[in-house]
C-alpha cells in the first residue's frame, strides 16, 4: 500500500506538501494562494485543511522545513525558536484530523537540496544551494546520488551572503516594502538596461581573502552603510521611470552575482566540469544567472527547482523524510519533472468562476460555452488578451498555462497587456511560451526550459514579430510546451 509523507513550513513562503514513497510529488498548497497576502508568514492553516480535505488520514511522516536546535542556529536563532512554538501549535491541529508515524525537522537548506536532486532525474549530481540565509547558512554544496544526498560544504550568513547582497541592493535601489526579496527580480529585469561600470567598486567594498568573500570587516551592517557611502542615500522606487545610476547600479549587481556564483562553482568543480548541476534556493530564481551557468560551460546538464526559493520548502522537507523512509537504491532512477501542475483545483470549474463573478459583481456575459484551440490562437492573432483557467494550479511564481494570462508576442500586445492588465513596470519583460521541438529556431540554446528558470538568448535573424517578449538585451525567460505536458496550452501554440 501506497504511503504518504507530509511536508510543512512556516517562514516567508509558508505551505504544504505531499509525496509518496516513490518520491512522487501529490500535492503542493502555497498558503499564499489562499489567504492573498504575497510570501505570507501565517501559519498555513489553509493548505492544511485542504490537505485534510483529500481524505489522506495516515502519513508515514510528518517533515518540518527547519533545524529546530537552538543552539545551533547561528544567524536565525530567533526565527528558529519561533518556528518550535508554531510546530506545536500546527501539530495539535493535525491530530485531531490525522496519524503519523513520525514528526521530522529537516535543514533549510537540506530542504532546499532535496526540492532540486529528487525531482530532476539524475541519477547523480552536484547540487548548490544559495539564498539569503538558512538557519544558519548562506550557501551550501551537496552532492545527490540515488535516494539519498549528503552536505560536502557551506558558508555561514555571518560571513557573506549572496542572496543579501543583492537584497541590500533591491532596497537601495528603491524596492524597501514587503519581504525585499519579492522584488529582485524587477532588479534583474532592469540590470539589462544599464551598464556594469561599478562593478569592480561593488566587489572592492566586499573582503575577498583568498577564495573565500567576506563582508566588509565581517560585518553585514558596514556592507548597508558602505552602500550608502559609494552611492548616496537610498534611491525612489522606479514604478515608471528609472536613473541612469539605478540601471547602472543593478547592471553592474547583476554581473557581480553571475560572476561570485561562476567562480565559486569553479573553485568547487577544481576548474573542472559537472556532469549534472541542480540549483536551489532564492539565488536560483535569477534566471539571468542560471543562462550564464548554463553558457559557461560549467555543466553538463543543469536543472533549477522552479520552487528555488522558499516556496519549495516544505516539498524538500517532505522528500527528504520520504528518501529516508525507504531503501536507499528503490527507485533510483526516476523521471525528471516536466510540469508544475500539482497545486489546488477549483471543482467544478465554471462554479469556481461563477462564484467569483457574483461575489465583485463582475460585468461578464457568456459569448461562447465551448471555444476551440484554433478559435483561441485566432483572438490572440487578433492582439485580444486571454486568461487561461483549467485544471491544477501551477506551483511556484510563473504561471505556465492552467492560471496564465496570453497575449500575442507583439509590442502592441505587450503594452495593451501591461496598460489595462498587470500594470507592471514597463522596463520589465514578458515572458514567451514556445514548443520544445521549435526552440532551437528561436533561440540561440536548444533544449527544454519547461519551467522559465533559465533566460535564453533570441536569435537576431528571429526577432520580428516577437519584439513583445524579446527583452532590451535580446533575451527572453521562455517557457517551452509539449502535448503531454498540457495538451490544450500545445495546441493554442502549435496554431
Amino acid at each position: 500500500m501506497t504511503s504518504y509523507h507530509l511536508g510543512i513550513y512556516m517562514g516567508h513562503d509558508t505551505g504544504a506538501a505531499i509525496v509518496d514513497d516513490d518520491l512522487n510529488i501529490i500535492h503542493v498548497f502555497e498558503e499564499e494562494r489562499f489567504d492573498g497576502e504575497k510570501m505570507t508568514y501565517y501559519n498555513p492553516y489553509f493548505s492544511l485543511k485542504h490537505i485534510i480535505e483529500l481524505g489522506i488520514r495516515y502519513f508515514k511522516t510528518v517533515s518540518f522545513g527547519f533545524n529546530p536546535d537552538e543552539r545551533q542556529a547561528k544567524f536565525h536563532k530567533e526565527f528558529v525558536k519561533f518556528q518550535n512554538v508554531r510546530c506545536a501549535e500546527v501539530l495539535n491541529y493535525l491530530s485531531h484530523h490525522i496519524t503519523w508515524d513520525k514528526v521530522c525537522y529537516v535543514d533549510h537548506h537540506t530542504c532546499h537540496a532535496a526540492s532540486a536532486f529528487y525531482p530532476s532525474g539524475f541519477r547523480n549530481a552536484a547540487i548548490f544551494v544559495a539564498d539569503g540565509s538558512g538557519e544558519s547558512e548562506a550557501t551550501s554544496f551537496y552532492l545527490g546520488e540515488g535516494n539519498s544526498i549528503s552536505r560536502v560544504s557551506s558558508e555561514l550568513t555571518t560571513d557573506f551572503s549572496l542572496g543579501i547582497l543583492y537584497q541590500y541592493f533591491t532596497e537601495w535601489l528603491g524596492y524597501r516594502s514587503g519581504n525585499t526579496s519579492q522584488h529582485c527580480g524587477k532588479i534583474m529585469g532592469l540590470s539589462s538596461y544599464g551598464r556594469p561600470i561599478y562593478k569592480e567598486r561593488i566587489r572592492s567594498m566586499l573582503d575577498i581573502k583568498g577564495d573565500s568573500v567576506i563582508w566588509p570587516e565581517g560585518s553585514l551592517v558596514k556592507m548597508w552603510r558602505g552602500i550608502v557611502a559609494e552611492f548616496g542615500v537610498p534611491q525612489q522606487r522606479p514604478t515608471r521611470h528609472y536613473t541612469r545610476l539605478q540601471a547602472d547600479v543593478a547592471a553592474s549587481l547583476q554581473q557581480l552575482l553571475e560572476e561570485l556564483v561562476i567562480e565559486k562553482l569553479e573553485r568547487i568543480s577544481g576548474n573542472g566540469r559537472f556532469g549534472n548541476l541542480c540549483l536551489a534556493g532564492g539565488v536560483a530564481m535569477n534566471s539571468l544567472l542560471n543562462y550564464r551557468i548554463l553558457r559557461s560551460g560549467i555543466c553538463e546538464n543543469l536543472f533549477v527547482q522552479p520552487l528555488a526559493s522558499d516556496r519549495g520548502i516544505a516539498l524538500g522537507a517532505a522528500l527528504e523524510s520520504a528518501a529516508k523512509a525507504v531503501d536507499a537504491h528503490k527507485n533510483a532512477v526516476r523521471a525528471p519533472l516536466w510540469n508544475t501542475y500539482f497545486g489546488y483545483e477549483e471543482k467544478p470549474l465554471q462554479t469556481s468562476l461563477d462564484k467569483l463573478l457574483d461575489k465583485y459583481n463582475l460585468p461578464v456575459y457568456i459569448d461562447k460555452a465551448e471555444i476551440s484551440a484554433k478559435e483561441i490562437a485566432r483572438l490572440l492573432d487578433e492582439n485580444q488578451i486571454l486568461a487561461l483557467f483549467q485544471g491544477r494550479q501551477e506551483i511556484g511564481p510563473r504561471a505556465l498555462g492552467n492560471r496564465s494570462i496570453i497575449a500575442a508576442p507583439t509590442i502592441e500586445s505587450r503594452d495593451k497587456t501591461n496598460g489595462q492588465v498587470k500594470y507592471r513596470e514597463a522596463w520589465r519583460p514578458f515572458a514567451p511560451t514556445v514548443l520544445e521541438e521549435e526552440v532551437g529556431n528561436y533561440f540561440d540554446i536548444n533544449r527544454p526550459e519547461p519551467f522559465m528558470t533559465v533566460i535564453y538568448g533570441v536569435l537576431p535573424q528571429k526577432t520580428g514579430g516577437i519584439e513583445g517578449i524579446t527583452h532590451v538585451d535580446g533575451t527572453a525567460r521562455l517557457q517551452t510546451i509539449r502535448v503531454d505536458q498540457n495538451p490544450l496550452y500545445y495546441s493554442i501554440i502549435k496554431e
